[in-house]
């Protein structure tokens, strides 16, 4: 007498999940799985993700508790004060930093939940910013201040040192220490000043001197005016070699042809 099941008849002996109680064979779940290795694997590793602490879902961006939670499990400071700052950026010690904003964008970091790290890199992305545009801006200061002083030497000639200093001693005389300290900062290179107050400075000395004060230097364009005078009187000193200033007009013809060449 057969006493087989005629269930068991039916099944087919390649499919893997005959092997699986009944109650539960049918299951959808095992039909991704090619074989019980496959399913056994799985089950690993859904045991070892089930062990596992998990974030909390945000019920919506409104839900800032819930976000502040996520935030400091994943690693935020406890303060916006406890951010480290980065070690390794090259600020050069003339560069005023702003502490107030910095104390700004750290609570600003905290309340959007940056990381440490991500702290880090966004501060150093911003203050090479800060320092690149510093340094690009002393670099054209200094080429400013180069092109000037070529350009008033070139117009100045030996008179150049002279002419600096009277158009700095005249501002000096009218201003206060700190006006005085931003005018050699800024304005005190530039020519169209230096040029006012020299100016300035030669009609204060005309109103006490004759003539132009002793011992000071001639501008190129001054030199070749009285040069082409002294040069132009044929009946002069310079032209007659048995006169008593004659070596003196000489030897000032040559001090006037260094001012003009310079």
């Amino acid at each position: 007498m057969d006493t087989q099941d005629p269930k068991t008849d039916t099944l087919d002996p390649q499919d893997w999940r005959n092997t699986i109680p009944e109650e539960i064979r049918n299951d959808p779940v095992f039909e991704k799985y090619e074989g019980p290795g496959d399913a056994y694997k799985a089950l690993v590793s859904a045991q070892k993700f089930l062990g596992r602490e998990h974030l909390p879902v945000p019920k919506d961006e409104n839900d800032k508790e819930t976000y502040g939670m996520i935030y400091d499990r994943l690693g935020r400071p406890k303060t916006p004060d406890a951010y480290p700052m980065p070690t390794d950026l090259q600020i050069p010690k003339e560069l005023s930093l702003d502490e107030g904003m910095l104390t700004e964008f750290k609570k600003t970091a905290h309340e959007l939940g940056i990381l440490p790290n991500q702290f880090a890199g966004v501060y150093k992305w911003y203050m090479n910013n800060v320092i690149g545009q510093y340094n690009k801006s002393n670099e054209a200061t200094v080429t400013a201040h180069k092109e000037a002083e070529t350009l008033l030497r070139k117009d100045w000639g030996a008179a150049y040192q002279q002419n600096t200093a009277l158009a700095k001693k005249v501002f000096q005389s009218f201003a206060d220490e700190k006006a005085f300290q931003e005018f050699e900062k800024g304005a005190g290179n530039n020519p169209v000043y230096l040029r006012l107050f020299a100016k300035i400075g030669e009609v204060l000395s005309e109103d006490q001197l004759t003539g132009k004060p002793g011992g000071l230097s001639m501008t190129p364009d001054e030199a070749q005016v009285e040069l082409r005078n002294m040069e132009g009187d044929i009946k002069g000193p310079l032209y007659d070699a048995s006169h008593p200033q004659h070596q003196e007009f000489v030897d000032k013809r040559s001090r006037l042809t260094k001012f003009i060449t310079g």
